[in-house]
């Protein structure tokens, strides 16, 4: 099975969570309690606020319910909710990369009520990495089958999986407007970058500080040239 590492817990504040309409079970039970007791900066956020804290709960339960966890998965999703570090191990074949999923259905959950109740945070990504690809596209495929609407990007190299196609980082340059706005802005910048280094290289403008301290006083053509050449200089650089 899957054991979870655990580690110190700070003692949080006490919350109380509008659980009237909720019937605890002793699932839903342990689900309240770690919301009551994570040291995760999120869910301590999310807890502030009465709404969205009891929306969390209902949401969290939800997911666990339809996932179907043994007690060793349930144990370490509940203790991943709970410490900023956490480590799962087990053998091949126990269920940690199906626990992975479920985890990371969890995190975009708090993440959506973390940026419904803070929204000056932005939008922090969640990131997964994996030492080999086919792993990583293992655990993708069965993220977006129970995920349809999540929205990702695969960073890394050429994917096998049909599936993840239109997550690629190909695709997303192509097809995404953002992304091709911005692709184009850097060009312009590029662009804009060789002409002023071209135009320096091949323009008699460059005159010394010396030069432009004789010349304020009976040349304003040079002047002008400095001022060109000095503004040059600090777009090229």
């Amino acid at each position: 099975g899957i054991n979870a590492e655990y580690g110190h817990v700070d003692k949080q504040e006490e919350v109380k969570f509008e659980t009237e309409d909720i019937v605890l079970d002793d699932l839903s039970a342990q689900i309240l309690n770690v919301l009551r007791t994570s040291s995760l900066d999120p869910i301590i956020q999310i807890r502030r606020d009465n709404r969205a804290r009891s929306q969390l709960l209902i949401e969290l339960i939800d997911l666990v319910r339809s996932a179907t966890l043994d007690q060793g998965q349930l144990n370490s999703l509940l203790s991943s909710l709970t410490h900023p570090v956490h480590c799962t191990q087990g053998p091949p074949g126990t269920g940690k990369s199906y626990l992975g999923v479920v985890l990371v259905r969890a995190l975009l959950i708090i993440r959506k009520l973390w940026i419904h109740t803070c929204p000056n945070i932005g939008k922090p990504p969640i990131l997964v990495l994996s030492y080999k690809n086919h792993a990583i596209d293992e655990f993708l495929v069965d993220l977006v089958k129970a995920q349809p609407s999540i929205n990702l990007i695969r960073v890394g190299a050429q994917c096998g999986e049909p599936l993840l196609e239109r997550y690629s980082e190909k695709f997303r340059l192509f097809s995404d407007p953002d992304v091709s706005i911005t692709r184009k802005k850097l060009q312009d910048v590029y662009e804009l970058k060789r002409t002023l280094f071209s135009l320096s290289n091949h323009t008699d403008i460059h005159l010394s500080k010396a030069e432009f301290a004789e010349s304020q006083n009976n040349d304003k053509s040079k002047k002008h040239r400095y001022f060109i050449t000095h503004k040059l200089g600090t777009i090229i650089e």
